[in-house]
């Protein structure tokens, strides 16, 4: 991941190819218990705002009072609803296409999704508990095609258990197809699919990064005030067989016990200190011998000295992240193996040539390091005019009908 300051491009990443490198860890504890664990435009009489510092300062109707205005939100049989998301997500996982992600899917079935997902993500805890086996996800970063493959290798939900990381969007081009099929799963299957909150999946960082331009070209503004609202009901960490524990960022001095974690009151925003900046922000590194300020300027660099004694505490083996982009999809920490990285946006922008990575986690709890390589397809200005024209506020008939042709 990169700092604050910085930004790139967004090409689209076509699936990673099928060979796979894999590396095993052994668990330094083998032993589990077993436990049970949105068409309309909905500007709704907001102007545009050209600018979005002004749009982000202005005050905004919440994301549920957008999606039940539009909506138009009534009791109806939980199989009904069911049916239509199960819809929604088959044609995100059979039918899609690049050129056809323009018009795919109506602003109104994307906001359902987003917001009865927001009701799933209220009725289980910040710090999630889960049984292995799972697939541990890294960084996405709108990068669909290569999210299509991985489901298609490790198979779809509820067969396969997912803990994803954060940092859905921003930068690929494809950061609305991710989140929706992801919080169409999630729905579908609330216990199997596990959506952690990364650093953004924020107001203040997705303005920046290209989420609200992706949101504001193809749909509307008050699609992506929606979204937001989501987000700030994510959970941030979940424990793996009690005794690994998955987060985007990192771990905080702010933190003693995990479970103190609970207290976390939502709806909550990700601010540049303390407890909840670090777990979306905070970065490992052996030169840091305490914890000192990180020069992305949110969040805090921890050393190795502050990771062993926060596993100790909390009776842990080890901490899986993200939120770097390391070269083989994967990083470990230090000799102990306390900590490890994982990325699973391979060409990662279109420019770096990292590596992909997911991490199998089994029945007990070893590790197994799934390797992959993507091949970089950008998006043509033809194309991003096409996606322009063909977009539901985008274009004139003309360049409509031309690029329909084109794409056919």
């Amino acid at each position: 991941m990169n700092s604050r300051g910085s930004d790139k491009s967004a090409p689209s990443q076509s699936p990673p190819d099928s060979s796979q490198k894999s590396i095993k860890l052994s668990p330094k504890q083998s032993e589990s218990d077993e436990e049970k664990g949105n068409q309309e435009n909905i500007n709704d009489g907001t102007k545009s705002i050209e600018n979005p510092a002004d749009m982000y300062n202005k005050p905004q109707e919440t994301g549920a009072d957008l999606a039940r205005k539009l909506l138009k939100l009534e009791k109806e049989d939980s199989n009904v609803i069911r049916e239509r998301i199960i819809k929604i997500v088959n044609k995100l996982i059979s039918d899609w296409r690049p050129a056809l992600s323009p018009f795919l899917l109506t602003e109104k079935e994307i906001i359902e999704i987003v917001y009865r997902t927001r009701e799933v993500f209220c009725c289980q805890k910040i710090n999630i508990d889960t049984e292995a086996p799972c697939i541990v996800v890294g960084d996405i970063h709108g990068q669909f095609e290569d999210l299509l493959a991985m489901l298609h290798i490790y198979g779809l939900p509820p067969a396969t258990k997912y803990v994803f990381l954060g940092d859905y969007i921003d930068r690929g081009p494809f950061g609305i197809e991710c989140l929706t099929l992801l919080f169409g799963l999630k729905f579908l299957y609330p216990h199997e699919v596990i959506l952690l909150r990364g650093n953004h999946e924020s107001r203040p960082i997705n303005m920046v990064y290209g989420f609200f331009h992706e949101c504001k070209l193809r749909y509307s503004i008050g699609l992506y005030d929606a979204i937001q609202w989501t987000f700030n009901f994510m959970p941030l960490t979940c424990r793996v067989g009690q005794k690994i524990l998955c987060m985007h960022g990192g771990i905080s001095e702010d933190i003693i016990d995990i479970r103190t974690l609970e207290y976390i009151v939502r709806p909550y925003e990700i601010p540049d200190i303390g407890a909840i900046a670090d777990l979306t922000w905070a970065d490992p590194s052996l030169r840091v011998k305490n914890y000192e300020e990180s020069p992305r300027g949110a969040g805090k660099l921890f050393g190795e000295q502050q990771l062993k004694e926060f596993l100790d505490v909390n009776n842990l083996d080890i901490v899986i992240r993200a939120h770097q982009c390391v070269k083989e999809g994967f990083e470990i920490f230090n000799k102990d193996v306390d900590l490890v990285t994982i990325f699973s946006a391979p060409n990662y922008n279109g420019k770096d040539s990292n590596k992909g990575a997911v991490i199998q986690i089994d029945s007990n709890l070893s590790m197994e390091f799934a390797i992959f390589k993507g091949h970089t397809t950008y998006v043509s200005p033809d194309m991003r005019t096409c996606i322009k024209a063909l977009s539901h506020d985008g274009g004139n008939e003309e360049e409509k009908t031309q690029c329909e042709e084109e794409f056919k």
